[in-house]
């Protein structure tokens, strides 16, 4: 038994001990380990989940010859209760009190088979909410207030250590988001820069303008309109990819009006048609249906179509074919990209919409996140996104939008 004089010892070992991760898991099961050797004879951990219940995270006992009739119980025996929720009320008890305080006649046995005669109770506790219950045992009655001390100052510490890891998990996420839209932009920025790039090096290897040609020629203007078009596209992207981290609560706002699918596919084609051009492909569209109005935001949109039909581009071999097409299906209307590249296995195409995932041993690094980006708008509208592939014939990608008339997003 530990005196008054040196119950500091063990606390301020432990506190060192602590400082050698921030994870609250981990700090926990040293705390456990550290308890068996420094303090008492056995000590469980467990957990608390969102809903209140209990997660045996730990159990050990400082006679390792136990170690069998521990491990093959460790979860089912000794259900600490979200019943202590503050630093200064804990549980304790002799061999008197286990009975009321077990929950079963086996995890009786199992004390009696430990030895165990006293325990003591201490809750994790962090700004107002239970993370965890700590449980250290003795195989003697404890009547020292030392132990109890000590208990309770471990309590302390580890409710310290909680708020910061909460802290520490609330910072990280912070840090994700921000690193996810700065990956959006840096993604979708990729498509209109590469148009810029594109017409600007065909510019200057198709004309020499001298200074006394002051009007350019009908196809200079055509690619300095295309030209002027792609700065525009990203300075808007710059704009609006920045509230990108509302997709990740489900919140992305879209500003829903009637748009002429004619309209959306002209522009989206014009866009990406440089693109295809360079790799030798054959991009067309087919099956748009005339005077047909979509209820959707235009630029959203815009990015889904240039994300699909840029990772067609992307992924089809020279000289292959990109086809854009629709279909009328009850209230909706359903945009597909099809292509002949190398097709999407069935243990990847789960997969594909997922945040910076991407398919394994691709050449095309990217940052994982476009085809995400392109669900989070098509279910912002209402619609859905899907892939459907054979390895060697290609593959198609297809979303809905609710056709203007039919549909609602009020």
């Amino acid at each position: 038994m530990l005196s008054t004089t040196t119950c500091t010892s063990p606390l301020a070992d432990l506190h060192y001990l602590l400082l050698e991760t921030l994870n609250f898991e981990e700090r926990l099961k040293k705390t456990a380990e550290f308890a068996i050797t420094k303090f008492c004879d056995w000590c469980v951990v467990d957990v608390l989940d969102e809903n209140g219940k209990n997660r045996r995270l730990s159990l050990a006992h400082a006679d390792s010859s136990h170690s069998k009739e521990i491990n093959g119980m460790e979860n089912r025996i000794l259900s600490t209760r979200s019943l202590v929720k503050d630093i200064e009320q804990f549980t304790t008890g002799n061999d008197e009190d286990l009975r009321n305080y077990l929950v079963s006649e086996e995890e009786m046995n199992l004390f009696k088979t430990l030895g165990c005669r006293s325990f003591i109770v201490v809750p994790v506790v962090a700004r107002g909410t239970v993370f965890s219950n700590v449980t250290f045992a003795w195989t003697h009655k404890v009547s020292d207030n030392a132990d109890l001390y000590i208990a309770k100052e471990i309590g302390r510490f580890l409710s310290l250590s909680a708020d910061n890891a909460r802290l520490y998990s609330d910072a990280q996420k912070a840090i994700r988001v921000r690193d996810e839209v700065l990956g959006v932009v840096a993604h979708d920025l990729k498509n209109p820069l590469s148009a810029i790039s594109l017409s600007s090096q065909s510019f200057q290897r198709r004309f020499k303008l001298t200074d006394d040609e002051m009007i350019p020629a009908p196809q200079v203007k055509k690619m300095l309109q295309s030209v002027d078009r792609s700065v525009d596209r990203a300075i808007r992207l710059i704009t609006d990819l920045l509230d990108f981290s509302s997709a990740t609560s489900g919140m992305m706002k879209v500003d829903a009006r009637p748009v002429s699918v004619d309209s959306l596919l002209a522009e989206a084609i014009e866009f990406l048609r440089p693109l295809a051009i360079e790799r030798s492909l054959n991009l067309n569209c087919v099956n748009a249906p005339p005077r047909l109005e979509v209820l959707c935001d235009s630029e959203r949109v815009q990015q889904v179509l240039s994300n699909l039909i840029g990772n067609a581009i992307k992924f089809t071999q020279p000289t292959g074919s990109i086809t854009v097409s629709t279909r009328v299906e009850d209230a909706y209307l359903v945009f597909s990209i099809q292509d002949n590249g190398p097709g999407i296995s069935e243990v990847d195409l789960p997969h594909l919409f997922e945040r910076y995932w991407r398919v394994a041993k691709t050449k095309e690094l990217g940052s994982g996140l476009g085809l995400a980006i392109a669900k989070g708008i098509v279910e912002a509208h209402g619609g859905r996104i899907w892939a459907e592939s054979k390895i060697g014939e290609g593959s198609t990608l297809s979303f809905t939008l609710p056709i203007a008339g039919r549909f609602s997003l009020d």
